[in-house]
Formats: structure tokens, sequence, C-alpha cells
């Protein structure tokens, strides 16, 4: 039951991103990251981070990943980023994790409203895993942000880094660093995972 509400919820998403785009790129500069997910021995997941850069001040996120199946994950996350008005960023997005090899693999939907205006865009990444212990795992890779421009398509490229460290069987933390050349800008962030 509760995976065919999230696959209908996708497929909404999914939809009107095609009917719909927009042209704020600093927005999707100052805002870009990834929720790549990966779940260990549990159905879903609930997050808690801090996201910021040297444009957006802290911002706020919860986010919730569902376990598919055994490679495959779907995540929201949802940030607030503006105290005087109601202003939210939001990301669907599919992760894929193999178990044979370090290859992982996101794709991602945006939605950013500001000043009721939406914004939105997609990313494609690709990260590798390294297990240092039982309990630290490091992921490297790049993403790239990308949307119709003027009915042109626009692109830029993102560097990930991050560290998970398993806090106990059921808490894990992951740091994060993402680095955009094009624009010269550092988004980096920290976040808590609960099991449920």
């Amino acid at each position: 039951m509760s995976v065919e509400l999230f696959k209908k919820y996708y497929f909404y998403f999914f939809i009107s991103f095609i009917f719909c785009s927009d042209d704020r790129i600093n927005n999707i500069i100052n805002f870009s990251s990834t929720d790549f997910s990966v779940i260990n021995n549990s159905e879903f997941q609930f997050n808690l981070g801090l996201q910021s850069n040297n444009l957006v001040p802290q911002s706020y996120f919860f986010s919730i990943d569902k376990l598919i199946s055994n490679n495959l994950f779907l995540s929201t996350k949802i940030l607030k980023y503006q105290n005087e008005t109601f202003q939210i960023f939001i990301q669907n997005s599919i992760s894929y994790s193999s178990d044979k090899n370090p290859l992982n693999g996101s794709f991602s939907f945006n939605y950013l409203t500001d000043n009721n205006r939406i914004d939105r865009w997609n990313n494609l990444g690709v990260f590798f895993d390294n297990k240092i212990k039982s309990k630290i795992t490091m992921f490297s890779g790049v993403y790239f942000d990308f949307m119709n421009f003027d009915n042109n398509l626009w692109k830029t490229i993102n560097y990930y880094f991050s560290s998970k460290f398993e806090i106990s069987n059921n808490i894990s933390s992951l740091i994060s660093l993402i680095y955009n050349p094009d624009y010269s800008i550092f988004n980096q962030s920290i976040e808590f995972s609960i099991k449920l």
C-alpha cells in the first residue's frame, strides 16, 4: 500500500515537471543539492539536517526515504529557507545503490518557491562509495543540474563528497560538501538519519 502511494506521488511530480519550467538560474545554483539515499535493513528512514552556502544562510530541512526494492529508494526532501514568508524547496529523488559494486546513481525533481513563483529543474548524479570501516562510508561523485531555459538546455556540474557515520544501529550522520566550479560556490550540509 505505501509503495503504491509513493509511486503515485512521484508520478504526479514527474508530470508537473514536464509541463512547466522556469528561468531562475541563480536560485538553482544557490539551492543545488542531491538527496542520494542508502538505507540498510529498514523500510523507511527519517532525516533532519542543515544546509548552507556563502549566499544562502543556514536552512533546516527534513526528508523521508522509502526502500522500494533491494537497491531502489525514493526520497522526499523539504527545506524552508525564509522566515518572513513561507518559501520552500522540495526535492523528490530516485536513488539506486548496488550491492555488488561501488557505483550508485540518483535522479531528482526539484521545486523552489520564490515570491509566488516556482522554479523547476532536474539533476542526475553518479556516485561511488568506499567503505573504510564497518561504520564509516565515504561517497564521491558528480551530478548535473539541468533545465529548459529559453528553449535551450541549460546545465551545470557539481562535485559531491560526503562521509557517513553509523552512530548506532538505527542512527547515522552524513556530512556533505558540494562544489560547483561553473559558479564557484560551495554547498555544505549535515544531517542525522533515523531508521524506522
